[in-house]
């Protein structure tokens, strides 16, 4: 009785307050924007060089530009590096340590084969993934007879309600599928027990 008396007044008052709130929040004066002023320095511009430009007239001999400006019609003559100096250049390479595992090849000779541990696990793991591949496609198989036992036209379940006889042919049916299943299921949590992984994992 009392919801029924006070509910108009209540829900007046609550949205009256309501009103009066968002009626204030539209006519206060919006703050000034807080401004941040970050200390500025000048940005120093890099000295250009001056570019280079091809040379005005035939340039059909060629010729290149050098990073400090400088044209050179003709090409350079080509270095020639010492045996010595490029031996001293080897020496003083710093020496890195190979990975572990890391098979090198004598120049002129092929790499060896997997060891025949590797070779055995990569069988051991090929056996396995079929295996498992057949248990799976077994499983959709039984799947897939419990789905073809059940009634699946209006007739077949007319039938399954009014033929007693057939209603057990179906039951057999569902509870032979739903024990192959089972089995099929049985065997493949087994067979994952005995999960074999892939080699270098």
């Amino acid at each position: 009785m009392f919801i029924r008396k006070y509910w108009l007044p209540i829900s007046v008052f609550l949205l009256l307050i309501v009103g009066i709130g968002l009626y204030s929040l539209q006519t206060r004066p919006p703050k000034d924007p807080i401004v941040i002023y970050k200390p500025v320095e000048p940005i120093e511009k890099p000295t250009e060089q001056p570019k280079a430009e091809a040379p005005v007239g035939d340039t059909s001999q060629g010729g290149h530009v050098h990073a400090d400006g400088t044209w050179h019609a003709e090409p350079h003559a080509p270095v020639e590096v010492s045996e010595a100096e490029v031996s001293a250049d080897v020496q003083a390479a710093p020496i890195v340590a190979a990975p572990e595992n890391t098979q090198i090849a004598v120049q002129g000779q092929e790499l060896s084969a997997p060891s025949r541990a590797s070779r055995d696990a990569f069988e051991a793991w090929i056996k396995w993934t079929e295996k498992h591949k057949e248990l799976r496609n077994e499983y959709s198989q039984a799947n897939q007879a419990l789905i073809d036992v059940l009634p699946s036209t209006e007739e077949e379940q007319k039938r399954h309600d009014t033929d007693e006889q057939f209603k057990r042919e179906v039951g057999r049916k569902v509870t032979e599928a739903g024990k192959k299943i089972g089995d099929v299921l049985r065997r493949i949590r087994e067979h994952e027990a005995k999960r074999v992984h892939p080699p270098n994992r």
